[in-house]
Protein backbone atom coordinates (compact mmCIF):
# COMPACT_ATOMS: atom_id res chain seq x y z
CA UNK A 1 0.00 0.00 0.00
CA UNK A 2 1.63 3.61 -0.88
CA UNK A 3 1.92 5.89 1.90
CA UNK A 4 -1.05 8.72 -0.37
CA UNK A 5 -3.40 5.07 0.87
CA UNK A 6 -2.71 4.59 4.53
CA UNK A 7 -2.64 7.87 5.19
CA UNK A 8 -6.02 8.77 6.83
CA UNK A 9 -4.31 12.09 7.79
CA UNK A 10 -4.25 13.53 4.79
CA UNK A 11 -7.95 14.62 5.15
CA UNK A 12 -8.60 14.76 8.70
CA UNK A 13 -8.87 17.77 10.63
CA UNK A 14 -10.86 17.64 13.15
CA UNK A 15 -12.38 15.08 15.60
CA UNK A 16 -14.83 12.75 16.00
CA UNK A 17 -18.59 12.24 17.80
CA UNK A 18 -22.06 12.84 17.25
CA UNK A 19 -24.63 10.95 14.50
CA UNK A 20 -26.50 11.53 11.13
CA UNK A 21 -29.19 9.30 12.06
CA UNK A 22 -30.73 12.50 13.72
CA UNK A 23 -34.81 12.93 11.94
CA UNK A 24 -34.44 15.74 9.30
CA UNK A 25 -35.37 19.38 10.57
CA UNK A 26 -37.52 21.15 8.47
CA UNK A 27 -35.56 23.67 6.22
CA UNK A 28 -36.77 26.91 7.50
CA UNK A 29 -35.56 25.38 11.60
CA UNK A 30 -32.21 24.89 10.11
CA UNK A 31 -32.08 27.91 8.39
CA UNK A 32 -33.15 29.79 11.88
CA UNK A 33 -30.54 27.72 13.74
CA UNK A 34 -27.73 28.71 11.75
CA UNK A 35 -28.69 32.28 11.42
CA UNK A 36 -28.57 32.27 15.40
CA UNK A 37 -24.95 30.66 15.23
CA UNK A 38 -21.88 32.87 15.79
CA UNK A 39 -20.22 31.89 12.51
CA UNK A 40 -16.63 33.03 12.92
CA UNK A 41 -16.73 31.65 16.68
CA UNK A 42 -17.80 27.68 15.30
CA UNK A 43 -15.38 28.42 12.93
CA UNK A 44 -12.58 29.58 14.66
CA UNK A 45 -13.51 25.82 16.76
CA UNK A 46 -13.08 23.73 13.98
CA UNK A 47 -9.85 25.55 12.79
CA UNK A 48 -8.49 24.83 16.36
CA UNK A 49 -9.13 21.63 16.00
CA UNK A 50 -7.33 21.05 12.90
CA UNK A 51 -3.82 22.26 15.49
CA UNK A 52 -4.45 20.04 17.57
CA UNK A 53 -4.76 17.37 14.95
CA UNK A 54 -1.68 18.38 13.36
CA UNK A 55 -0.01 18.67 16.94
CA UNK A 56 -0.84 14.97 17.50
CA UNK A 57 0.04 13.52 13.69
CA UNK A 58 3.20 15.41 14.07
CA UNK A 59 4.19 13.60 17.52
CA UNK A 60 3.13 10.54 16.05
CA UNK A 61 0.20 10.26 18.88
CA UNK A 62 -2.32 7.70 17.04
CA UNK A 63 -4.47 7.06 20.18
CA UNK A 64 -4.77 10.92 20.44
CA UNK A 65 -5.99 11.13 16.48
CA UNK A 66 -8.44 8.40 16.76
CA UNK A 67 -9.25 10.52 19.92
CA UNK A 68 -10.86 13.34 17.49
CA UNK A 69 -13.13 10.98 15.90
CA UNK A 70 -16.81 9.70 16.37
CA UNK A 71 -16.91 6.22 17.64
CA UNK A 72 -18.22 5.54 14.42
CA UNK A 73 -16.70 7.79 12.07
CA UNK A 74 -15.76 6.59 8.54
CA UNK A 75 -13.41 7.52 6.36
CA UNK A 76 -13.36 6.51 2.83
CA UNK A 77 -10.21 6.99 0.75
CA UNK A 78 -9.11 8.36 -3.01
CA UNK A 79 -9.03 5.09 -4.40
CA UNK A 80 -12.76 3.83 -2.28
CA UNK A 81 -10.65 1.87 1.01
CA UNK A 82 -12.92 2.41 4.00
CA UNK A 83 -11.96 2.38 7.50
CA UNK A 84 -15.32 2.57 9.91
CA UNK A 85 -14.92 3.23 13.85
CA UNK A 86 -12.40 5.04 15.53
CA UNK A 87 -10.65 1.78 17.07
CA UNK A 88 -10.14 0.71 13.08
CA UNK A 89 -8.70 4.37 12.62
CA UNK A 90 -6.62 3.84 15.57
CA UNK A 91 -4.93 0.88 13.99
CA UNK A 92 -4.10 2.24 11.02
CA UNK A 93 -2.70 5.69 12.18
CA UNK A 94 -0.82 2.79 14.52
CA UNK A 95 0.65 1.54 11.45
CA UNK A 96 1.54 4.62 9.45
CA UNK A 97 3.57 5.95 11.75
CA UNK A 98 5.22 2.63 12.35
CA UNK A 99 6.21 2.19 8.56
CA UNK A 100 7.39 6.00 8.23
CA UNK A 101 8.75 7.33 11.01
CA UNK A 102 9.20 11.25 11.50
CA UNK A 103 5.96 12.16 9.51
CA UNK A 104 4.79 15.35 9.21
CA UNK A 105 1.40 17.21 7.70
CA UNK A 106 0.32 20.48 6.82
CA UNK A 107 -3.08 21.50 6.06
CA UNK A 108 -4.51 24.13 4.32
CA UNK A 109 -8.25 24.88 4.74
CA UNK A 110 -9.89 26.35 2.07
CA UNK A 111 -13.45 26.42 2.96
CA UNK A 112 -16.06 25.69 5.56
CA UNK A 113 -19.67 25.95 5.81
CA UNK A 114 -22.04 25.61 8.51
CA UNK A 115 -25.22 23.24 7.51
CA UNK A 116 -27.03 23.72 10.81
CA UNK A 117 -26.47 23.66 14.60
CA UNK A 118 -24.58 20.52 14.95
CA UNK A 119 -23.17 19.92 11.24
CA UNK A 120 -20.40 21.39 9.41
CA UNK A 121 -18.45 20.56 5.80
CA UNK A 122 -14.62 21.28 5.35
CA UNK A 123 -13.02 21.31 2.34
CA UNK A 124 -9.39 21.73 1.68
CA UNK A 125 -5.82 20.29 1.06
CA UNK A 126 -3.01 18.14 2.91
CA UNK A 127 0.61 17.69 2.49
CA UNK A 128 2.79 15.14 4.07
CA UNK A 129 6.64 15.78 5.02
CA UNK A 130 9.06 12.90 5.18
CA UNK A 131 12.81 13.47 5.60
CA UNK A 132 12.20 17.33 4.58
CA UNK A 133 10.51 16.15 1.58
CA UNK A 134 7.20 16.23 0.13
CA UNK A 135 5.56 12.67 -0.60
CA UNK A 136 2.26 13.18 -1.12
CA UNK A 137 -0.26 15.69 -1.19
CA UNK A 138 -4.37 15.63 -1.62
CA UNK A 139 -7.78 17.07 -1.38
CA UNK A 140 -10.44 16.31 1.09
CA UNK A 141 -13.43 16.97 2.40
CA UNK A 142 -14.52 16.53 5.85
CA UNK A 143 -17.74 15.97 8.08
CA UNK A 144 -17.37 17.79 11.61
CA UNK A 145 -20.91 17.29 13.96
CA UNK A 146 -20.76 19.17 17.78
CA UNK A 147 -21.66 16.85 20.81
CA UNK A 148 -21.06 17.99 24.32
CA UNK A 149 -19.87 21.25 22.60
CA UNK A 150 -16.93 20.14 21.28
CA UNK A 151 -16.84 19.61 17.27
CA UNK A 152 -15.43 16.02 16.51
CA UNK A 153 -15.30 14.59 12.83
CA UNK A 154 -17.57 12.43 11.49
CA UNK A 155 -16.32 11.72 7.53
CA UNK A 156 -13.48 12.08 5.71
CA UNK A 157 -13.37 11.52 2.25
CA UNK A 158 -10.13 11.43 0.14
CA UNK A 159 -10.03 12.69 -3.35
CA UNK A 160 -7.37 12.56 -6.43
CA UNK A 161 -6.24 15.63 -7.12
CA UNK A 162 -6.56 17.12 -10.40
CA UNK A 163 -3.36 15.52 -12.13
CA UNK A 164 -4.64 11.77 -10.95
CA UNK A 165 -8.22 12.85 -11.82
CA UNK A 166 -7.07 12.99 -15.64
CA UNK A 167 -5.89 9.77 -15.58
CA UNK A 168 -3.20 7.53 -18.02
CA UNK A 169 -0.02 8.65 -18.40
CA UNK A 170 0.39 12.29 -19.37
CA UNK A 171 2.65 13.78 -16.23
CA UNK A 172 5.35 10.90 -17.02
CA UNK A 173 5.24 11.75 -20.98
CA UNK A 174 8.67 14.31 -20.35
CA UNK A 175 10.52 10.31 -19.39
CA UNK A 176 10.24 9.38 -22.99
CA UNK A 177 13.85 10.14 -24.26
CA UNK A 178 17.31 9.05 -23.80
CA UNK A 179 19.06 9.55 -20.13
CA UNK A 180 22.56 8.85 -18.72
CA UNK A 181 23.79 8.77 -15.67
CA UNK A 182 27.48 8.73 -14.49
CA UNK A 183 28.99 7.57 -11.33
CA UNK A 184 32.22 5.94 -9.76
CA UNK A 185 33.61 5.29 -13.37
CA UNK A 186 30.35 3.69 -14.28
CA UNK A 187 27.70 5.02 -16.37
CA UNK A 188 24.10 3.87 -16.25
CA UNK A 189 21.90 4.28 -19.69
CA UNK A 190 18.28 4.56 -20.14
CA UNK A 191 15.78 4.78 -22.88
CA UNK A 192 12.04 5.14 -22.50
CA UNK A 193 9.46 4.91 -24.83
CA UNK A 194 6.18 4.42 -25.09
CA UNK A 195 4.34 1.24 -26.03
CA UNK A 196 2.04 -1.38 -26.42
CA UNK A 197 -0.46 1.38 -28.60
CA UNK A 198 0.76 4.28 -25.60
CA UNK A 199 -0.83 2.55 -23.36
CA UNK A 200 2.14 2.21 -21.38
CA UNK A 201 6.09 3.01 -21.02
CA UNK A 202 8.78 1.17 -21.71
CA UNK A 203 11.98 1.77 -19.70
CA UNK A 204 15.35 -0.38 -20.82
CA UNK A 205 18.55 0.18 -18.62
CA UNK A 206 21.92 -0.84 -18.51
CA UNK A 207 25.09 -0.34 -16.78
CA UNK A 208 28.45 0.05 -18.70
CA UNK A 209 31.54 0.51 -18.02
CA UNK A 210 32.90 3.37 -20.35
CA UNK A 211 36.43 2.21 -20.21
CA UNK A 212 35.34 -1.33 -21.26
CA UNK A 213 34.07 -2.52 -24.25
CA UNK A 214 32.73 -5.73 -22.76
CA UNK A 215 29.14 -6.84 -22.28
CA UNK A 216 26.86 -4.27 -19.54
CA UNK A 217 27.45 -5.33 -16.25
CA UNK A 218 23.61 -5.13 -15.55
CA UNK A 219 20.40 -4.62 -17.72
CA UNK A 220 16.77 -4.37 -16.66
CA UNK A 221 13.27 -3.33 -18.04
CA UNK A 222 10.52 -0.97 -16.65
CA UNK A 223 6.96 -1.32 -17.57
CA UNK A 224 5.22 1.72 -16.10
CA UNK A 225 1.57 1.64 -16.57
CA UNK A 226 -1.73 3.55 -15.29
CA UNK A 227 -3.77 0.84 -12.86
CA UNK A 228 -7.53 1.85 -13.59
CA UNK A 229 -8.73 -0.07 -10.32
CA UNK A 230 -6.98 1.73 -7.85
CA UNK A 231 -6.26 4.89 -10.21
CA UNK A 232 -2.65 5.12 -9.72
CA UNK A 233 0.38 4.82 -11.92
CA UNK A 234 2.05 1.20 -11.38
CA UNK A 235 5.17 0.02 -12.34
CA UNK A 236 6.74 -3.53 -12.81
CA UNK A 237 10.54 -4.08 -13.06
CA UNK A 238 12.99 -6.66 -14.16
CA UNK A 239 16.73 -6.95 -14.26
CA UNK A 240 19.37 -9.25 -15.23
CA UNK A 241 20.57 -10.64 -12.07
CA UNK A 242 17.11 -12.49 -11.89
CA UNK A 243 15.37 -9.90 -9.33
CA UNK A 244 12.62 -8.44 -9.88
CA UNK A 245 9.69 -5.70 -8.02
CA UNK A 246 6.78 -3.47 -8.29
CA UNK A 247 6.20 0.26 -7.80
CA UNK A 248 3.25 2.15 -6.66
CA UNK A 249 3.44 5.95 -8.01
CA UNK A 250 2.49 9.09 -6.18
CA UNK A 251 2.95 12.74 -7.88
CA UNK A 252 4.49 15.23 -5.14
CA UNK A 253 5.92 18.47 -4.79
CA UNK A 254 8.55 18.68 -7.76
CA UNK A 255 8.38 15.19 -9.24
CA UNK A 256 7.18 11.70 -8.00
CA UNK A 257 7.70 9.17 -5.11
CA UNK A 258 7.51 5.45 -6.05
CA UNK A 259 6.79 2.73 -3.04
CA UNK A 260 8.18 -0.30 -4.64
CA UNK A 261 8.36 -3.82 -2.84
CA UNK A 262 10.61 -6.61 -4.75
CA UNK A 263 12.58 -9.69 -4.17
CA UNK A 264 16.49 -10.30 -4.80
CA UNK A 265 17.70 -12.96 -6.96
CA UNK A 266 17.89 -15.03 -3.68
CA UNK A 267 14.30 -14.49 -2.50
CA UNK A 268 15.20 -11.94 0.00
CA UNK A 269 12.47 -9.43 0.18
CA UNK A 270 13.18 -5.44 -0.68
CA UNK A 271 11.35 -2.22 -0.14
CA UNK A 272 12.14 1.37 -0.74
CA UNK A 273 11.10 4.64 -1.67
CA UNK A 274 12.20 6.16 -4.65
CA UNK A 275 12.32 10.16 -5.29
CA UNK A 276 12.30 11.32 -8.62
CA UNK A 277 12.70 14.85 -9.06
CA UNK A 278 11.96 16.51 -12.07
CA UNK A 279 14.77 19.48 -12.47
CA UNK A 280 13.80 20.93 -15.67
CA UNK A 281 12.95 18.69 -19.21
CA UNK A 282 16.14 17.90 -19.96
CA UNK A 283 17.94 16.78 -15.86
CA UNK A 284 16.58 14.45 -12.99
CA UNK A 285 17.47 13.96 -10.00
CA UNK A 286 16.97 10.03 -8.69
CA UNK A 287 17.21 8.67 -5.09
CA UNK A 288 16.19 5.80 -2.74
CA UNK A 289 15.36 6.02 0.49
CA UNK A 290 14.00 4.20 3.31
CA UNK A 291 15.57 0.74 1.72
CA UNK A 292 15.46 -2.67 3.65
CA UNK A 293 16.60 -6.05 2.28
CA UNK A 294 15.95 -9.59 4.02
CA UNK A 295 14.41 -7.43 6.57
CA UNK A 296 17.44 -5.24 7.33
CA UNK A 297 17.93 -1.24 7.01
CA UNK A 298 20.12 -0.21 4.45
CA UNK A 299 21.38 3.23 4.09
CA UNK A 300 19.76 6.00 2.00
CA UNK A 301 21.40 6.44 -1.37
CA UNK A 302 23.06 9.53 -2.36
CA UNK A 303 21.16 11.79 -5.25
CA UNK A 304 21.67 10.78 -8.84
CA UNK A 305 21.75 12.95 -11.59
CA UNK A 306 20.02 12.02 -15.20
CA UNK A 307 20.78 14.01 -17.97
CA UNK A 308 19.32 13.73 -21.30
CA UNK A 309 21.26 12.73 -24.16
CA UNK A 310 19.00 12.22 -27.19
CA UNK A 311 15.24 11.94 -28.25
CA UNK A 312 13.51 8.78 -27.93
CA UNK A 313 10.99 7.04 -30.76
CA UNK A 314 7.64 7.98 -29.11
CA UNK A 315 5.65 4.31 -29.90
CA UNK A 316 7.88 0.85 -29.54
CA UNK A 317 7.63 -1.20 -32.32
Amino acid sequence: MTLARYCLAFVAVAAAAGAFAQEKKPATATRREVAKLDAAAEEKAIRATADAFVKAFNAGDAKALAAMWTAAGDYVGENGETRKGRNAIEKEYEALFAKHLGLKIKLDIESIRLVDASTAVEDGRSTVVADGRTVSQNRYTAIHVKANSHWLLSAVRDMPGAEAAEGGLKELEFFVGDWVARRDEREVRSNCKWAIGNQFLLRTYEVVDPEQHEAPQRTGWQIIGWDPAIRQIRSWSFDSTGGHGQGLWSQVEGGWSIETEGVLADGSPTTSTDLIERVDDNILGWQSIRRTAGGQQLPDTEQVVLERVAASAKTAP
